[in-house]
């Protein structure tokens, strides 16, 4: 691949071209073979114009010419401190090249993701169970502390937990957005927001202070697909958004994993549907991670890699428990909640044990991040 320094005036002018409604990637490419440059692209004048686009991008693009200063424009992103890289730029992730309609350029918010060092997407449904939180927090939280990088969409639910447990277990994991890298969507995970800026990157295809539009999420999941080498769908239904990023990464090559569940639940009818079509069935964490590392690291690096990984901290791979009653307590629960009756029940199947000492135990467990409250005085693990 041979790169190529871009000028000044034409990183200015795509900019704009990637700020102007209606015109995408392809139609970018389409202007720039036709034109031979970006900034001939926004010299054009009308006539040579509405050969190449509709009536409405035209307009739209002539409106913006008129009323957007772009030195200005651009001026903002690099005060902003937020990368931009082009096509021809060395640092242009390759992956993203695969794309048909890549982006002619992509904004990151931090850093992007070491191509020398396998990802790993992790995805799945805004309203996940508790189980899908558990599930999510078990495999993340394995996969970054062996050193791979974990790619989600810092969406509500399987998303964003799979984002923090990555770098709570001292990981690194990157947000693609569906919105400008400025913009914080949804507010709910505006810690996560701050902390993948320091501990990873926030990558999009949107120029700064683009907001959220639905069309966007779509485009934004083929970004996720491509930029990692497996996917894994913890919960989903069999319509989803999430579906929309499995069918991206099987179209671009990659392994899709997923997570079985019980018929009865909606959220896990999209992953069992997977798993008859073909995906690798999720066994656990540790499984995982093996069998990938076993296909995805060549031969002569495997051995290292894991030697690299031996001697990372598991700060989360065991449960410390402060007496036998902890562990027997949480021994009888799962990750269905249950209320304090049925948990005091079980264990005094073993040993006795009232009321308030078992919600002493389960207050402690809660404090640890190893239960849940769910309400209504029902628990479940974490």
């Amino acid at each position: 691949m041979l790169y190529q320094n871009m000028s000044l005036r034409e990183r200015q002018c795509l900019y704009f071209l990637q700020g102007t409604e209606l015109i995408g990637n392809i139609t970018i490419r389409k202007l720039y073979e036709r034109f031979g440059s970006y900034d001939a692209i926004y010299r054009a004048d009308e006539a040579s114009l509405a050969c190449c686009i509709t009536d409405n991008m035209l307009n739209r693009f002539i409106h913006d010419r008129l009323n957007k200063d772009i030195e200005y424009e651009y001026d903002r992103l690099v005060k902003s401190g937020i990368h931009y890289y082009v096509y021809s730029d060395e640092e242009y992730p390759d992956k993203l090249r695969e794309l048909k309609d890549a982006p002619p350029a992509i904004l990151v918010n931090g850093k992007l993701p070491d191509p020398s060092i396998p990802s790993i997407a992790i995805i799945g449904a805004r309203n996940c169970s508790n189980y899908g939180r558990s599930m999510t927090q078990e495999y993340a939280s394995e996969i970054a502390m062996n050193g791979i990088q974990v790619i989600s969409g810092m969406a509500m639910g399987i998303d964003g937990i799979a984002g923090r447990a990555a770098i709570n277990a001292h990981g690194h994991s990157f947000a693609v957005l569906g919105c400008g890298p400025d913009v914080c969507y949804p507010q709910t995970n505006r810690d996560l927001f701050d902390s993948l800026k320091l501990n990873g990157g926030i990558i999009s295809e949107y120029i700064l202070g683009t907001p959220g539009a639905g069309w966007h999420f779509p485009m934004r999941n083929r970004l996720i697909a491509t930029l990692a080498d497996a996917l894994i769908v913890i919960e989903a239904k069999e319509k989803s958004g999430t579906m929309i990023t499995v069918d991206f990464a099987l179209e671009m090559g990659r392994d899709v994993y997923a997570l079985p569940g019980r018929n009865s639940d909606v959220m896990s009818q999209g992953c069992n549907m997977l798993i008859k079509q073909g995906a690798e069935i999720l066994i656990s964490p540790q499984d995982f991670v093996t069998s990938f590392l076993a296909n995805h690291v060549a031969d002569d690096e495997y051995q290292s890699f894991f030697e690299n990984i031996s001697s990372v901290e598991q700060l989360t791979s065991k449960k410390i428990f402060n007496s036998p009653e902890e562990k027997l307590v949480y021994d009888n629960m799962d990750y269905t909640p249950r209320p304090i009756d049925s948990i005091c029940s079980k264990v005094n199947e073993q040993i006795p044990m009232s009321i308030p000492i078992l919600m002493t135990i389960l207050t402690r467990l809660t404090m640890a991040g190893y239960v849940i409250s769910v309400g209504g005085s029902n628990y479940a693990w974490r």
